[in-house]
């Protein structure tokens, strides 16, 4: 589907609520098409490859010795792509579970 190149974030708490699924339940989560999925990783990651169908929005813009820059828009750019009620698997890391079981 592709990126959508153009803040906020949640702390420790927020995360800790969020479930997380290896990957064979992430395909069964995309393959029943009961969720969507969006890639956070920055722009030339995604560009290497990424799963078939998903979204990109970065939640960094750039890493470097000096520091991370976070994208400044992410949640506007992630409520522009789903609603507030859809199911999203979020992939920040390596991808080779996920895109062997397309």
């Amino acid at each position: 589907m592709g990126s959508l190149r153009g803040g906020g974030g949640g702390g420790m708490e927020e995360a800790a609520a969020i479930p997380m699924v290896d990957a064979d339940e992430a395909c069964a989560l995309l393959s029943a098409a009961t969720h969507q999925y969006l890639d956070v990783r920055m722009w030339e990651d995604f560009d290497k490859g990424h799963v078939a169908g998903a979204r990109n929005v970065p939640y960094y813009l750039s890493v470097t010795p000096h520091g991370k820059e976070k994208n400044p828009h992410f949640v506007e750019q992630v409520s522009a792509l789903y609603p507030n009620d859809q199911h999203l698997i979020v992939v920040s890391m390596h991808l080779i579970d996920l895109i062997l079981c397309f």
